[in-house]
């Protein structure tokens, strides 16, 4: 029987922080190949190109981690540090860091097994790779890198499942349906009573109208009874709404948390758990991200800290790549209305800056370097416009597909309204006036001149399938 190979291969390298070496492996060459990625690049599986070969996950040895000092570092610049500006100022400020963050960067260190990397011990070299790469002064911080580590983060995270991983931690899930369900039932019933008392106050306003003076009586009824028609659609419309959010509740999957289970390491027995490890972590770092979730919350602060201030997006086309990257995760985090303002904040700027250059190159003082300049400003701008536009409709397609639920009800209670009346009430249900544009596109809403018979909005109000 053959018996099998390691995929590494061992050698000593100098930490650039301590100046002193510790043994780090390296990945023997095409010992592995990515296969299938997710959106944002998370590979899915990998091809070992040698049966021989002893399986591990990569995602785990991406750090190299220097176990005397505790600085950590992607493999790929772990060795290099010193031969650029920025390696050489993140060394001064991690060898220059004060008490608070030295003890945070000793508590992480000394939580990791380097020998025998799993889960836990993957997940805080990671947290301490970004701690440390956020030590120097806000304007010298790699925001890119920084988003990249937090994304990475988010992968591990994401990687958990315990019925397929057998080192995988247990997963507590903090199910919070039957709290949500109790609140909305009593919202319900609170509701219900509100609207026994306005149908017992509405029967005594036809009487109230004889106190009315004789020549405006006719108006001031007629205006009360179309308020009082208005509150009743409001009404229905409020327990549809509701029936809405409750289906919705049990369909919402339990919120995840990390917790180290009945498999608890040694690292960690000073700890009940891995999560109690973490929250022990969170008083020295507020922005600890607990969850997926919460890295790719981070990971999109700083890539978009990046997108604004980093050189490396100058080209249209990095910056659309890295544009797309951003809302990728937002939609992972269901941060469909802040990724929509972004876009849309994007295309409006991007419109703006276009019509400038165009009216510079048609100015007649403009000499013709600057002409060439600003064709080629505008070559850029197109396909920014172009890109931002495509992933804008998109959006606006997935909020409308998100929010068409409650949107229904509304639609139908106001079937025969004027064009201002559909839009303040899509505007009271929080819809923004650019998809209330696109639902007039995909038919939803009738036409701002006449409605078409075969538009989907007739066929929503009609009942037709």
């Amino acid at each position: 029987m053959t018996q099998s190979q390691s995929p590494f291969l061992k050698k000593n390298i100098v930490c650039p922080a301590c100046k002193k070496p510790s043994q780090q492996r390296f990945f023997r060459h095409r010992a592995f190949v990515p296969q299938d990625k997710e959106s944002d690049q998370h590979v899915l599986s990998y091809k070992w190109l040698s049966k021989n070969v002893e399986p591990v996950h990569p995602p785990f040895y991406h750090f190299y981690f220097c176990p005397l000092c505790f600085f950590s570092e992607s493999s790929e610049e772990y060795a290099n540090m010193r031969k650029t500006d920025h390696g050489i100022r993140l060394v001064q400020a991690f060898n220059g860091a004060d008490a608070s963050k030295r003890a945070l960067i000793e508590l992480l260190g000394k939580q990791i097994n380097y020998d025998e990397i799993d889960f836990h011990s993957a997940l805080n070299i990671h947290l301490l790779a970004i701690v440390i790469q956020l030590l120097p002064k806000d304007d010298m911080v790699d925001s890119y890198k920084v988003g990249r580590f937090f994304l990475r983060a988010a992968w591990l995270y994401r990687e958990q499942d315990p019925q397929n991983k057998e080192e995988a931690p247990e997963i507590q899930k903090v199910d919070q349906t039957p709290h949500l369900s109790t609140s909305l039932n009593a919202f319900q019933q609170a509701l219900q009573n509100a609207q026994e008392t306005w149908q017992t106050l509405r029967k005594q306003l036809p009487d109230s109208t004889s106190t009315i003076d004789h020549a405006d009586s006719a108006s001031k009824a007629g205006a009360i009874a179309q308020a009082s028609d208005n509150l009743d659609k409001l009404f229905s419309v409020q327990f549809a709404l509701i029936k809405t959010i409750g289906t919705s509740i049990k369909e919402v999957p339990a919120q995840k948390t990390v917790d180290a289970g009945q498999k608890q390491c040694d690292a960690f027995f000073s700890y009940p758990s891995y999560t109690a490890f973490l929250a022990n972590v969170k008083k020295a770092w507020p922005d600890l991200p607990y969850c997926e979730i919460d890295a790719l919350r981070m990971a999109v602060k700083y890539f978009q800290k990046s997108l604004s201030s980093d050189e490396k997006f100058d080209s249209p086309r990095a910056y659309a790549a890295g544009l797309a990257l951003v809302t990728d995760l937002m939609e992972r985090c269901n941060d469909l209305e802040e990724a929509f303002g972004i876009v849309r904040g994007i295309y409006r700027s991007s419109t703006d800056a276009r019509l400038k250059c165009q009216q510079a190159l048609k100015n007649k003082e403009t000499d013709e370097s600057e002409k060439a300049h600003l064709k080629v400003q505008i070559r850029r701008l197109n396909e920014s416009i172009q890109f931002a536009g495509e992933l804008r409709l998109r959006l606006m397609d997935k909020l409308i597909e998100r929010d068409m639920p409650k949107l229904e009800p509304v639609i139908k209670q106001l079937k025969n309204a004027g064009d201002q009346e559909i839009e303040k009430a899509l505007s009271d249900c929080g819809i923004a006036p650019g998809l209330v544009s696109r639902l007039r596109e995909k038919g939803y809403l009738p036409q701002l001149k006449a409605e078409k018979k075969t538009s989907g909005f007739y066929k929503l109000i009609s009942g037709q399938k």
